[in-house]
C-alpha cells in the first residue's frame, strides 16, 4: 500500500493474520473481492510513508512484516453529527458514501497514550439527506465523504476525551470497565462539510507488451495522514485500457489495480494528483491462444472462454470462481480464441461454454508454452424420482461436481486437493421428481438424502428410481450457552422455545417448550427432524436476540451461542381523535436503533462482532466430541405489539437504555411518540399515543393542452426526519383523469404526491393538502433515453435487464426492461442529466451509466462484464 509497489505478495503477507482468523470465525474460502475494507483496518500500523511516484513492475520478495491482530471494538459512547453541503453553501440533495477510519489507542496512562492498529468500518450511503451521524469513542477518527460530482473530503480527526484524575467519569463516557453512561451532551459538536469540485485523472492499464487490458478494476485510494482509504465503486477499464476519475481532491493516492476478480490487486501505485494528469501501469501480463473442438474434433464456433479458477504459484493463493463469469473471450468460426492479460504467475482452469449448453474445461493453462486445447461435450438431463424424508417432504437432492484444475491448491482449513469441487443442493418436487444437467460420468455426483446414488451413463430418458431407506428420527442433545455482559451474569431461569415444524395435526397450534438455564447455558434434548425458534421475550427480563435452532446436523452435541442483553420493557395506549381507545387488532411498532444492532450483534457471518472479549475467545475455541455454531437469525428492524379492545399494548421484552419510539402506521398517516426507553415492569410509565383525525383529498391528471390523462399510477409519499420515508400507492386515474385518497391525517403537511406515466409524459411531484381543493396537475411531455446493453468481451445483448434511470435533482425512479435485443427506451424523463443504475451490482465499461443524458438525441451502447451466474445472460449457460 503506502510506499509500495509489491505485488500479490505484499497483500498476501499483511492479509495473512486476518484471513486465517476469519477462516476459524467461519469465513468461507471463496474469499470476497473486496478485500480492501480488512486491509484498511490492519496496514497503516506498519506500513512506511509514501515515498513518491514510481512504476509499478511487480518484483518478488519475501513478507517479514505481519499485522498484529485486532483489537476488540471500542465502545460506542458518542455520536458526530454533520451537514454535507455544496461549495455555494446549500444543502446537498445528492448521493455520498461516508466511510470512517478509527486508529486503535494504547492508553498507558491518564495523560499518554500510543498508536498500535487502525481499523476501518463499513461505509454508509446517503441520498437525498445531508445531515449524517456517525459514532465516536476515545479513538480518534477521521470521517471521508464521497459525493458524487465532487472531490472527496477528509474531516477529523475526531474523539471524546478520556476521563482523568481532574475530571471525574461523566455521562457519555466509558471508564476502564467499558460501561457507558449515555449523555447527548458529551457528543462532539457538529461539522458542516463543504463540497469542493474535484481534478479529472486518467488511468491506463496495460500488460507487459502495451496492449490494453479490458475490465481491469482500478480502485483508488485517497492517502491522508495516518492512512488511507478506498474511494466507492472502482471502475472497469475500457476497450483502451481507460478509467477517468472525474472528481479527485489534489494529493496523493494510491491507485491498486485487480484482473479477472483475484483476491489480491497486482500492484498498488503511488501518484500525486494534480489538474491535467495521467498515469499508465503496465503489469506483467499476457495474451494466449487457444483452439475449442467437439468430441469428434472439429471446431466449435462461439465458444464463450472464462476463469473457472486461478492458482498464484509464487504465493500458493487461488481464487475459485463459482458464481463470477469472468469472461475472457469467444472463438471464432474456425473455433480459435484468445486469453487476454494471463498473469506470468498464475495457473488457470479455463472452462468453455459452446452452443446448445455443451461445456468443456482446460485445466492447468498457464501464460508461457503451447496453445490450449479444449473439448466440449454435449449437455445431458438425468432425471429421477426419490422417497419423502423421515418429516414427508420431498428429499433433499445433492449434486456434487469435481473437476481437474492442473494444480494443487490448499484452503484455509482443508487438505490440498487438485480438483475445483462445489455442489447444489435442492429438493425435489412434491411427486418427488427431480432433474439435472450432467455432461460426463466422472464430474457429476447425485447423493439423496445424503446416500450416493449410481448413475448409469448415458442417463436414460425414463426417471431413476431412487430407493433410499427413510431413516427413523433419532434424538440430540443441544447446548446452548448464553453471551452477555458480566454486569447481569449469571443468566438463570427459563428459555421459551417454539416448535417451527409441528406435526400435521398441530399445525395450526402454537407448541412450546420451556429450558432450564444454570449459570449462563442451557441443555435440552430434541429429534434431529425438529426446528425451535426463539423470540426476543425467550428469557423473562432480559432481550434475547431472536434465532432459529435446527436439530440436524452432523452427529454430537451442539453448542450453539446466543447473545442476551439486559432488557425491560415498554407499556402504552393509542386512542382515537376523540380520546376513545382505538380497539384491538392496531399495530405498534418500536424500532431497534441500526446503530445499537450493528455495534452490539454484529453484521451476519461475524459471529465475535459485539461480543465481550471473553465470549469472543470462547466462541473460537473448537469443541471436542461436537460442534459448535450460530442459531439462524431472525432479523428484525423494530419490536412489534397489537392493542388489546381497551387499546393497551405491551412490548415483553427491549433492550435496556436503548433509545426508540412507539410508531402507529394508521390508514395513510403515522403517528410517533417522543424518545422512550425500555423499563423494568415495576418501575416503566406508560406511553400514550393519539392518532390524528381524518381527511381526504381529490386529484386531476391533464395533459398540456388540457385534456384529461387516464391510467397515471398515483402514489402519495410522507417524509418523515426521524422514520424516512412513508410510500402508499393507491390507485390510477379514471377516464376524466380524476382520483381520490382517503385516510389522510387532517393537518398533516409532509405529504407529497408523485403521478408516473407508462410512456410519454414526466413524472409529475406536488404537495398534497389534505382536506384542501381537487389539485390539478398538468403533465409535461417527457425526453427520451434509448440505448442498448451488451456483454463487453463477447458483445453479445443482455435480454430483459432492469435499468432505472434517475433524472438530475429529482428523487424518482424510472423503470424500463431490455428487449431480447438488449435494446430499451424511456420516454418520460426530462431533459438533461440522467443516472441509470441497475441494483444489482454490475460491473460497467464506459460510457458510466450514471452519466447519460435524456434527449440527446443519441442511442447509447452500455456494456457489462464480470456478470454473476444469477444475472440476466447473453444465452442460456450451462448449470454445472
Amino acid at each position: 500500500m503506502a510506499g509500495s509497489s509489491d505485488s500479490r505478495i505484499l497483500w498476501a503477507g499483511l492479509l495473512a493474520a486476518p484471513l486465517i482468523l476469519l477462516g476459524f470465525a467461519g469465513a468461507v474460502t471463496v474469499w470476497p473481492e473486496r478485500v480492501v475494507g480488512v486491509m484498511d483496518a490492519v496496514q497503516r500500523a506498519w506500513t512506511p510513508a509514501p515515498a513518491g511516484t514510481f512504476d509499478s513492475a511487480r518484483p518478488h520478495r519475501s513478507i517479514v512484516r505481519t499485522p498484529p491482530p485486532l483489537a476488540p471494538t471500542p465502545p460506542r459512547v458518542g455520536k458526530l453529527r454533520g451537514t454535507v453541503r455544496t461549495p455555494d453553501g446549500e444543502l446537498f440533495r445528492g448521493r455520498y458514501t461516508l466511510g470512517v477510519s478509527r486508529r486503535r489507542m494504547q492508553r498507558l496512562g491518564f495523560d499518554q497514550e500510543n498508536p498500535i492498529a487502525s481499523r476501518s468500518f463499513p461505509n454508509a450511503s446517503y441520498q437525498e439527506n445531508p445531515q449524517f451521524v456517525v459514532p465516536v469513542d476515545f479513538d480518534p477518527s477521521v470521517v471521508l465523504v464521497f459525493a458524487e460530482g465532487y472531490a472527496p473530503k477528509v474531516m477529523g480527526p475526531y474523539s471524546l476525551a478520556m476521563p482523568s484524575e481532574a475530571r471525574p467519569l461523566g455521562q457519555g463516557e466509558a471508564g476502564p470497565d467499558g460501561v457507558v453512561r449515555d449523555d447527548p451532551s458529551r457528543d462532539p459538536e457538529p461539522v458542516e462539510v463543504v463540497l469542493e469540485p474535484g481534478v479529472s485523472h486518467e488511468v491506463r492499464v496495460v500488460d507487459a507488451q502495451g496492449t490494453p487490458i479490458l475490465g481491469a478494476e482500478v480502485a483508488a485510494c485517497l492517502v491522508y495522514d495516518g492512512g488511507a482509504k478506498r474511494l466507492p465503486n472502482p471502475p472497469r477499464t475500457d476497450e483502451d485500457g481507460r478509467v477517468v476519475f472525474p472528481n479527485l481532491s489534489e494529493g496523493r493516492y494510491e491507485f491498486e489495480v485487480t484482473v479477472h476478480a483475484f483476491k489480491y490487486p497486482d500492484d498498488a501505485t503511488t501518484v500525486d494528483v494534480s489538474p491535467g494528469g495521467s498515469t499508465t501501469i503496465a503489469l506483467d501480463r499476457g495474451p494466449k491462444s487457444g483452439v475449442a473442438l467437439d468430441e469428434e474434433g472439429r471446431p466449435v464456433a462461439d465458444v464463450v472462454l472464462l476463469v473457472a479458477d486461478e492458482m498464484d504459484e509464487r504465493l500458493d493463493v487461488h481464487c475459485p470462481h463459482i458464481l463470477d463469469r469472468i469472461v475472457l473471450g469467444r472463438s471464432d468460426s474456425g473455433g480459435r480464441f484468445r486469453l487476454p492479460a494471463l498473469h506470468e504467475d498464475s495457473t488457470y482452469l479455463i472452462r468453455a461454454e459452446g452452443p446448445g449448453e455443451s461445456l468443456g474445461f482446460a485445466p492447468g493453462v498457464r501464460r508461457r508454452g503451447g496453445e490450449v486445447e479444449v473439448t466440449l461435450r454435449p449437455m445431458r438431463t438425468v432425471r429421477g424420482i426419490a422417497p419423502p424424508d423421515v418429516a414427508g417432504e420431498p428429499s433433499y437432492v445433492m449434486i456434487k461436481r469435481s473437476v481437474p484444475t492442473g494444480f494443487a491448491a490448499r484452503g484455509l482449513m482443508s487438505d490440498s486437493t487438485s480438483l475445483l469441487q462445489y455442489h447444489r443442493t435442492f429438493r425435489a418436487g412434491p411427486d418427488g421428481r427431480f432433474e439435472y444437467s450432467a455432461w460426463g460420468s466422472v464430474d457429476t455426483e447425485l447423493f439423496v438424502a445424503g446416500r450416493p446414488i449410481p448413475v448409469p451413463w448415458p442417463p436414460p430418458a425414463e426417471p431413476i428410481r431412487v430407493d433410499v431407506p427413510t431413516p427413523s428420527p433419532t434424538e440430540r442433545s443441544i447446548r446452548l450457552q448464553f453471551l452477555a455482559e458480566p454486569a447481569i451474569r449469571p443468566i438463570r431461569g427459563s428459555m421459551t422455545l417454539h416448535l417451527s415444524n409441528a406435526p400435521p395435526e398441530r399445525a395450526h397450534q402454537d407448541v412450546t417448550r420451556q429450558v432450564e438455564i444454570r449459570d449462563d447455558a442451557a441443555t435440552f434434548r430434541c429429534l434431529s427432524s425438529e426446528s425451535f425458534r426463539f423470540e426476543s421475550d425467550a428469557v423473562p427480563g432480559y432481550w434475547t436476540s431472536p434465532g432459529q435452532i435446527h436439530g440436524g446436523g452432523p452427529d454430537g452435541e451442539r453448542l450453539l451461542d446466543v447473545r442476551i442483553f439486559a432488557g425491560g420493557s415498554i407499556a402504552g395506549r393509542v386512542l382515537g381523535p376523540d380520546g376513545s381507545p382505538v380497539g384491538a387488532g392496531m399495530k405498534v411498532k418500536a424500532p431497534l436503533d441500526p446503530e445499537w444492532v450493528a455495534s452490539s450483534l454484529g453484521p451476519p457471518g461475524a459471529p465475535t462482532m459485539g461480543a465481550a472479549p471473553e465470549d469472543a475467545a470462547r466462541m473460537m475455541q473448537p469443541m471436542q466430541g461436537g460442534f459448535r455454531s450460530l442459531p439462524t437469525p431472525l432479523a428484525r428492524a423494530a419490536e412489534e405489539a397489537a392493542t388489546d379492545a381497551d387499546g393497551r399494548f405491551e412490548i415483553p421484552a427491549f433492550p435496556l437504555n436503548v433509545r426508540t419510539s412507539i410508531v402507529v402506521e394508521h390508514g395513510r398517516s403515522v403517528t410517533r411518540s417522543d424518545e422512550i426507553r425500555a423499563a423494568p415492569r415495576d418501575s416503566r410509565k406508560e406511553v400514550e399515543l393519539r392518532l390524528p383525525r381524518e381527511a381526504g383529498a381529490s386529484v386531476r391528471v391533464v395533459d398540456p393542452g388540457g385534456r384529461p390523462i387516464s391510467g397515471a399510477r398515483l402514489t402519495l409519499w410522507l417524509q418523515r426526519s426521524a422514520t424516512g420515508r412513508y410510500s402508499w400507492p393507491f390507485g390510477e386515474t379514471d377516464a376524466d383523469g380524476r382520483c381520490s385518497v382517503d385516510d389522510l391525517a387532517e393537518g398533516e403537511s409532509g405529504y407529497t404526491l408523485v403521478a408516473s406515466f407508462a410512456a410519454d409524459f414526466r413524472p409529475i411531484v406536488a404537495p398534497l393538502i389534505p382536506g384542501g381543493p381537487t389539485l390539478e396537475l398538468r403533465a409535461e411531455r417527457g425526453e427520451v433515453l434509448e440505448g442498448r446493453v451488451v456483454e463487453a468481451v463477447t458483445g453479445w445483448p443482455i435480454p430483459n435487464l432492469a435499468l432505472y434511470a434517475r433524472p438530475a435533482g429529482t428523487p424518482l425512479d424510472v423503470e424500463v426492461r431490455t428487449d431480447a435485443d438488449g435494446r430499451f427506451r424511456m420516454t418520460t424523463l426530462p431533459p438533461g442529466p440522467v443516472q441509470l443504475e441497475d441494483r444489482r451490482g454490475f460491473h460497467w465499461l464506459s460510457p458510466d451509466p450514471s452519466n447519460l443524458r435524456a434527449g440527446s438525441g443519441r442511442p447509447v451502447v452500455l456494456r457489462l462484464i464480470d456478470l454473476r451466474s444469477t444475472h440476466p445472460q447473453p444465452r442460456p449457460i450451462p448449470m454445472f
